[in-house]
């Protein structure tokens, strides 16, 4: 790992060594409506990111001490709502206190009794986070911050100022970024070519519809997401807009609690001893996943098949196929097309495609075609699908990719007959051979009159 440049905590606090953990544990306290991140080396430093709302520090504290841990070596209040940071002096308090060394925070100060509360108690060792500020845990698990006061776009309230960070590990990266809103004020797309891909994404704004957007989450592609929630909550969290958005990139989703059915699921726990594979565990239940660089992988999916193309009436073709299999999961699908004209270039869904021919110069309505398929599993995710054309249904060209099951096709001309193939792509990039060959013939557009 390399070197970090900036601010490398040191409180190595000399623990027993039954309390060391063996793996990097990081773990989304129940604390209800609100959120709390504990974070603890393999070495056995510790970070709390938020505590929950007032009242629950003690839920953040019982966690700790099941760990063994008596010192932590850095907080960080991501802002300044009560259910992020009411709990974080609880978790000091008592003459079964857990210290904290320094407490990063937005700066600034707020109008709240938790805010005075939080203020009071952590005078003296707080330090106002700087975006890019970079620090470690035992310097085995890396930080960086990577949003505060919402990055320099004009933010609105304080879930648009949350300080966030992505934490590293070998392979292994997590994103921890309290409220941030993707809308009203976007302070999400300014995350978009500095975070990359993560293998854990703590749902941002307990699964606002204003938050986790489809250009984010199309940056971070989070194999696991986790939506910190209170079963009683009156604000509709997770709201349907949310989680859809996290299911349409594969997103596994873990919930501390239900809304939908009152049920408190618990706390959702993420190990990994090296950063290559990592576990995630809640009540009973575990299960691994690999990390995306995690190693190479050489192992391409098995082609799609059973594809099917159907045409309906003169403006829309339907592309349907059954999944394709991996060892560690299909990202995404590419779909290849060939036509009665010219061959084509790669084109986006909705883009007029060049180099088709009308049925007759009075013929003067386009089609367009839409695709649809079922999505395949690969060993380390499908990245996309491709979607080419060819002008005689032997030789394809590449005309769109897709990270869901359906894929409209726009721009072609009526009575046009249309030949597609879709392989499969993990996120090592490793592609399937074609499927099968699919076909349909877009209807004749009405005639205009001269």
């Amino acid at each position: 790992m390399r070197k970090l440049p900036n601010l490398l905590l040191a409180s190595f606090l000399l623990l027993p060594a039954a309390a060391f953990a063996a793996d990097l544990k990081i773990a989304f306290v129940d604390v209800g409506q609100g959120d709390a991140t504990v974070i603890i080396a393999p070495s056995g430093c510790a970070a709390v990111i938020d505590g929950g709302p007032t009242g629950t520090g003690a839920n953040v504290k019982a966690y700790l001490q099941s760990q063994g841990v008596t010192q932590i070596d850095f907080g960080i209040a991501t802002h300044y709502h009560a259910d992020h940071i009411g709990g974080l002096d609880e978790v000091a308090q008592g003459t079964d206190g857990i210290p904290f060394s320094v407490m990063y925070d937005r700066g600034s100060s707020y109008s709240s009794t938790a805010y005075t509360q939080y203020a009071n108690q952590f005078a003296g060792i707080r330090s106002t986070a700087r975006r890019g500020q970079t620090f470690s845990l035992c310097n085995e698990v890396s930080f960086e911050v990577v949003s505060v006061n919402g990055n320099g776009a004009p933010i609105k309230g304080e879930n648009g100022a949350s300080v966030g960070v992505k934490i590293s590990y070998g392979a292994f990266d997590a994103l921890v970024a309290g409220d941030l809103v993707g809308t009203t004020p976007a302070i999400e797309p300014t995350l978009v070519g500095r975070v990359g891909e993560v293998e854990v994404y703590k749902v941002h704004h307990h699964g606002s519809k204003y938050s986790s957007i489809d250009t984010f989450l199309a940056e971070i592609l989070p194999t696991v997401s986790v939506i910190e929630v209170g079963a009683g909550n009156t604000y509709g969290h997770p709201t349907p807009e949310a989680i859809a958005r996290l299911q349409a990139v594969g997103s596994t989703i873990y919930q501390t609690e239900d809304p939908a059915t009152k049920r408190i699921l618990g706390n959702v726990v993420v190990t990994t001893a090296a950063g290559a594979s990592y576990t995630v565990t809640q009540g009973g239940t575990s299960t691994p996943f690999a990390s995306k660089g995690g190693g190479p992988d050489t192992t391409p999916p098995t082609a799609p098949g059973a594809v099917v193309a159907t045409a309906s009436g003169s403006s829309n073709v339907v592309l349907s196929w059954a999944a394709s299999t991996d060892d560690v999961g299909v990202t995404r699908y590419r779909v290849y097309r060939s036509t009665q004209g010219n061959p084509l270039a790669l084109a986006s869904p909705g883009r007029t495609i060049p180099g088709l021919t009308a049925f007759r110069s009075c013929w003067c309505e386009a089609t367009s075609i839409s695709l649809s398929w079922i999505a395949p599993a690969d060993d380390l995710g499908v990245a996309d699908d491709r979607v080419l054309c060819s002008p005689d249904g032997t030789t394809f060209t590449q005309v769109g990719t897709a990270t869901t099951s359906f894929w409209a096709d726009s721009g072609l001309a009526g009575a046009t007959t249309v030949w597609y193939v879709v392989r499969a792509e993990d996120a090592a990039g490793n592609l399937s051979g074609d499927s099968n060959t699919a076909s349909a013939t877009t209807t004749p557009p009405r005639r205009r009159g001269r």
